[in-house]
């Protein structure tokens, strides 16, 4: 009897023991549910919420610590592809914060002046076609303004991009150039964002007049750079054609940084051309435009004309122009003290240009069949030219005298 008794109170403890361990078990699964769901859902609304009424105070706090975690957090946000299921709300609250942003890229501390320009690239896929039209207007008012400020002060045109024309820029390389683009921050991201043609055409239509209807400056050729990269398909040939000749007379015009931006704008317009008469009409004004002084110029506006791939009708000119600057000609015994070593490096420069030219002229397969010869002849005598014959004898005559002085030394020495 005591036996069973104890039996069944063993029974018992091992019956509790169990049904408390399968206890816990259920406690430690739930709780660990529940944690995992609060993480997840606090995630979710720390991403979908965010407080635009307490963004505007932090980025205009004193702070610029605060002011700049306030933007990261934007930019953060805005990256998040879940953002995308509150556009329709999310439009207006960037909207709304654009006076700020705006004003943030005047800020004094360098940091949050980066970080702000940051922070419009990613908010474009966000933004209605209106609200970008409107953006796309007050960041151009302020490159305007800026231009108009430094021309002011110093009477000289200014060869850094502003503040303003740098984020404006940003909103532009979304899709073409997003691999190489210098603005975009996530370049993992899948959601390419696209621009609507008829948002396109309208920006082009806004842009366009007032950058070739001003003063040419560096912003309005960086700017025009990426409006033709990224939305040039909406422009007609006609429209290409204008671009390429305003293009072609600020490259004969200008010097130095603007002279050289203006090219690879010509090269991206160019690139878009496919008829020949565009290439045709082009070519007609770089050749009117022939001067000695702007051969250098002009050899490279050749380039990018043939590079295109389509063949003009000008190419007994273009040929012509190339050979007619190839001639070498005999050198003429001169001291050194009488030769102008200046502008002996500028025709080297000028004849190097030229031979581009002509390699690309070949390499297009332009190259008239009776002008082979000639120019097979001219390549021989590039690659048989040797300046410093003359000389020869005299360097040897001064080795031999050298050599001659030694061993007289050394029989001395004996």
């Amino acid at each position: 009897m005591i036996a069973r008794q104890s039996n069944t109170t063993e029974k018992k403890g091992i019956h509790v023991l169990f049904s408390n361990f399968e206890t816990k078990l259920i406690i430690f699964y739930t709780l660990f549910f529940l944690s995992t769901s609060n993480s997840s859902r606090h995630k979710q609304l720390t991403m979908h919420d965010i407080n635009f009424n307490i963004l505007k105070d932090r980025a205009m706090d004193v702070d610029p610590d605060i002011r700049f975690m306030a933007l990261e957090d934007l930019r953060k946000f805005l990256q998040d592809e879940s953002a995308a299921s509150t556009r329709t709300t999310l439009n207006q609250s960037l909207e709304n914060f654009f006076p700020i942003l705006l004003n943030m890229l005047n800020d004094q501390n360098p940091d949050v002046q980066t970080q702000a320009i940051k922070s419009f690239e990613p908010m474009v896929k966000y933004l209605s076609n209106e609200t970008f039209s409107k953006l796309v207007k007050k960041l151009f008012a302020l490159v305007q303004q800026n231009s108009s400020s430094t021309g002011n002060v110093t009477g000289l045109k200014s060869f850094t991009v502003s503040v303003p024309n740098i984020a404006l820029r940003s909103l532009f390389a979304q899709s073409n150039s997003r691999d190489k683009s210098e603005f975009v921050s996530d370049k993992l991201s899948n959601s390419n964002y696209r621009f609507d043609p008829h948002l396109a055409r309208y920006i082009m239509d806004y842009l366009i007049p007032q950058i070739v209807g001003n003063p040419v400056t560096i912003d309005s050729i960086e700017l025009l750079i990426d409006l033709v990269t990224e939305i040039g398909y909406v422009l007609t040939q006609d429209e290409l054609l204008n671009l390429s000749l305003y293009l072609t007379k600020v490259a004969l015009t200008e010097t130095g940084l603007i002279g050289k931006k203006s090219m690879v704008a010509l090269e991206r317009v160019v690139a878009l051309v496919r008829t020949e008469v565009v290439i045709d009409k082009l070519l007609a004004q770089i050749n009117q435009s022939i001067e000695p002084t702007k051969l250098f110029v002009i050899f490279q506006l050749y380039s990018v004309c043939l590079k295109r791939g389509i063949k003009p009708n000008s190419i007994d000119t273009i040929y012509n122009t190339i050979t007619s600057n190839l001639n070498i000609e005999a050198a003429e015994e001169e001291d050194d003290d009488d030769l102008d070593f200046d502008n002996l490096v500028k025709e080297n420069s000028l004849k190097d240009e030229a031979l581009t030219t002509l390699i690309d002229l070949v390499s297009q397969h332009f190259l008239p069949v009776e002008s082979k010869n000639t120019v097979i002849a001219l390549i021989k005598s590039y690659v048989n030219y040797n300046p410093l014959a003359q000389d020869e004898d005299f360097i040897d005559d001064e080795e031999d005298d050298i050599t001659f002085r030694d061993d007289e030394q050394e029989d001395d020495a004996m």
